[in-house]
């Protein structure tokens, strides 16, 4: 049996205590073992440590499983274990396709983490809007269609623009906005083809129901906002809350840069959002996690997106290190093995996470970021391919374009979107087309 001893209700800390960190991706992990070291242990899928760029942690600190063979790593887990005499006092993860391995080593450690149940909710948004309604958290109109004569029944009856997305994956893959009947049947059939080459991939793998089903919801134009909170014990406590910049042009629902800011609407503060928040996640059945939620404003409303129970990711992490010093990986692991006390961050002045896309798809043969850096604005430049990369575009692949972040501390008095032009200007690449 998988070893998690207790005593008098806390975690025996002698030493080889560790938080299993499950199924994360290799520069999360390379992370957390220089900022952390010796406080995890890493459950890690063979494949991506083979394809990491970051040096391996170690046969102590990683226990490496098949994607195909989820459940032959209980065994693995435990086998190690007995070999390292290491003791599991909490169960962290970042990743959404992750999260029901995760949620089955906690339930086998008798450890808290999400349920089996609020996972797979989660993960399709079908049952987690209906939850939702059931129980008035407010959120756009919805419908799931099966075929593009439904869909384009859909958009007649919301009389405007509306969305097409998958029931489960997550942030914008597969996302379309349609706005009569042509983009209904050609982006139906999109999300179709895009599910079919993604069938064993494992955020699609598990929502059967997705494969032929597609989730459309009335285009709301307004503000949206990512944030972070952590829900223990019937209380919510915001962590942090980003405004999102879409993209200008290219596919629909690509968010451009992250913004945090001192300056909110009244219906982000705390106040007004805590007990939305909530709500929402009790309906789910979460009721001890750090979540993120993704929502937007119509007016001075709230209407929920979708929900998870992970913190934020993709250039979130570095945002909050470089501009505020706060380490939103850390206090994850912290929060998996004992409460989290003050864990807010503290906006006195703005900062952006400026993400930077290829423009065509081919192989990577030079970037040059050198005038990036050099521009007073900016704090830090992290850049996530290499020479010789191939970079592919959506719908194809919504990973291989994104090239890497920046971030900075905007000019005052000047709009986001216009201060994020000039930045992506100052970022030279060279792309071979095939």
């Amino acid at each position: 049996m998988l070893d998690c001893r207790r005593i008098n209700g806390r975690s025996n800390l002698n030493g080889k205590s560790r938080v299993l960190v499950v199924g994360t991706t290799p520069d999360y992990i390379d992370l957390l073992r220089l900022e952390h070291p010796g406080k995890c242990l890493f459950l890690t899928e063979s494949k991506l440590r083979l394809q990491a760029k970051e040096p391996d942690p170690g046969s102590r600190d990683e226990v490496l499983f098949r994607d195909d063979k989820r459940l032959s790593a209980i065994g693995l887990l435990e086998r190690h274990q007995k070999r390292y005499e290491i003791e599991i006092i909490g169960v962290a993860c970042f990743d959404c396709e992750s999260m029901p391995l995760a949620s089955l080593i906690a339930k086998r450690l008798g450890l808290p983490y999400p349920s089996s149940e609020t996972v797979a909710c989660c993960r399709n948004k079908r049952r987690m809007k209906q939850r939702w309604r059931s129980c008035g958290t407010p959120s756009p109109i919805f419908s799931v269609v099966n075929r593009a004569e439904e869909a384009v029944e859909f958009l007649q009856k919301v009389g405007g623009p509306c969305v097409m997305k998958p029931l489960s994956g997550s942030g914008s893959e597969l996302v379309f906005r349609v706005e009569n009947e042509d983009d209904c049947r050609l982006s139906f059939n999109d999300i179709i083809v895009g599910l079919t080459a993604r069938r064993t991939a494992p955020l699609y793998r598990a929502c059967k129901e997705g494969r032929t089903s597609v989730l459309m919801e009335e285009w709301i134009e307004g503000e949206e906002f990512s944030c972070d909170y952590l829900i223990d014990k019937g209380r919510v406590r915001v962590i942090r809350l980003a405004r999102k910049h879409p993209r200008r042009n290219g596919p629909s629902g690509i968010i451009e840069a992250y913004e945090l800011s001192p300056d909110l609407p009244d219906a982000c503060r705390d106040s007004r959002l805590a007990p939305l928040l909530l709500r929402a996640s009790s309906s789910l059945g979460i009721d001890r996690s750090i979540c993120m939620a993704d929502f937007i404003l119509r007016g001075n409303q709230p209407l929920f997106l979708e929900l998870t129970p992970r913190c934020g990711g993709d250039c979130l992490p570095s945002l909050l290190k470089t501009a505020y010093n706060f380490d939103t990986l850390g206090m994850t692991i912290r929060f998996a093995r004992e409460s989290v006390d003050k864990a807010v961050v503290r906006v006195n002045e703005p900062a952006v996470a400026l993400r930077l896309f290829a423009d065509r798809a081919g192989t990577l043969e030079w970037t040059d970021a050198a005038a990036l850096r050099d521009d007073r604005r900016v704090l830090s430049v992290v850049l996530t391919r290499r020479v010789g990369d191939q970079v592919k575009l959506p719908p194809l692949d919504y990973d291989s374009w994104i090239l890497g972040h920046v971030i900075y501390r905007p000019v005052p008095g000047r709009s986001i979107p216009e201060q994020n032009e000039e930045l992506k200007l100052l970022f030279q690449i060279k792309i071979a087309e095939k």
